[in-house]
């Protein structure tokens, strides 16, 4: 089993000491970023501490806009150069991906632009064999999530509606 990782927010630690924990999650295989808002990209100084203390390296495969963006703002994790001698070093290698299907782990990832905001783009990933799910067999396992974790979710579909009062 691989362990693939959608953005590493803000929230990214406290996520991982309460999530990590109760699935058994020991390392992480790759982190796919889908923008580079704090929201996507807020945690990546914690995956620097992962890399000094968990696990060698970590891939990470994120667009040339954003990569442009944690240039700036995360520059000692891409040009570790910078960093002051004796201070933890990350080893996160950055892939650049294209808005073009790729790879990771076995895995096929096809990016899917989609607004997030006004004016900006993010990237949505479908991935694996969603489309051959069983719609009804998939929302039958949802229904353990509100009593395990307190959850109420189910897949969506064509025509759903979902009202919303403001």
């Amino acid at each position: 089993m691989r362990n693939l990782l959608i953005d590493a927010g803000k929230f990214f630690y406290h996520s991982a000491l309460r999530w990590f924990p109760t699935y058994g999650i020991r390392t992480l295989d790759a982190v796919i970023i889908t923008h580079s808002h704090a929201d996507a990209i807020g945690g990546l100084d914690d995956l620097r501490d992962w890399t000094n203390n968990v696990q060698a390296f970590i891939p990470i495969y994120v667009a040339r806009r954003d990569f442009e963006v944690m240039k700036k703002t995360h520059y000692y994790l891409v040009d570790t150069s910078v960093v002051l001698e004796g201070a933890a070093v990350s080893a996160l290698q950055f892939n650049i991906i294209h808005e073009e299907p790729f790879v990771v782990h076995d895995l096929k990832f096809t990016p899917l632009p989609v607004w997030h905001g006004v004016g900006y783009r993010s990237l949505g990933f479908r991935f694996g064999m969603m489309h051959h799910m069983d719609h009804d067999e998939v929302n039958e396992s949802l229904l353990g999530l509100k009593d395990t974790e307190g959850l109420d979710v189910q897949l969506s579909y064509d025509g759903l509606r979902v009202p919303v009062n403001l």
